[in-house]
């Protein structure tokens, strides 16, 4: 009974975060990742796709073509 009733609080909590909120929670290890890339043109690439807003990724990401 008891892991019943964690497993549905954890769903609540889980529902309670946003896309966006898992989006900007990974950020930060996007951010980690462009900061151990040696070039640095590369790392400036990075860092710019990965301090991009959600509202453009999402505008970038309806824009795609389907497959």
């Amino acid at each position: 009974m008891l892991w019943l009733m964690i497993s549905v609080v954890s769903c609540c909590v889980l529902q309670a975060c946003t896309t966006q909120q898992w989006y900007d929670a990974a950020r930060g290890g996007r951010q980690n990742e462009c900061a151990k890339l040696a070039d640095s043109d590369e790392r400036a690439r990075c860092f710019d796709a990965a301090n991009q807003r959600y509202e453009q990724y999402i505008r970038d990401q309806n824009d795609k073509p389907k497959e």
